[in-house]
């Protein structure tokens, strides 16, 4: 299960919490809150994880180039596979 949500100060901002189980969902909801450039000004931090992992952390104070910051990089997150259901292999019947 991924969960993505905003932290200030390091604190989860439990109302912006959104869980999926879709990776695909979870990357959009994630660069949703990435590219929310209202937070750029406070100690804002976007977060997604795969169940207690973190996958990417995004803090707003960052600029272009530095660690933790993954606006237009959304597609490198280095996502953990195993909860991808292969739909190959299934029987039939």
């Amino acid at each position: 299960m991924y969960k993505v949500y905003l932290c200030i100060n390091d604190k989860p901002l439990k109302w912006s919490m959104e869980r999926c189980i879709d990776k695909d969902r979870a990357a959009a909801a994630f660069a949703d809150l990435v590219n929310r450039t209202a937070f750029d000004v406070a100690d804002f931090a976007a977060v997604l994880k795969d169940g207690a992992k973190t996958i990417a952390l995004h803090r707003f104070t960052h600029r272009h180039g530095m660690p933790d910051y993954w606006r237009e990089r959304i597609q490198e997150i280095p996502w953990n596979l195993p909860h991808e259901i292969s739909k190959r292999g299934g029987t039939n019947g």
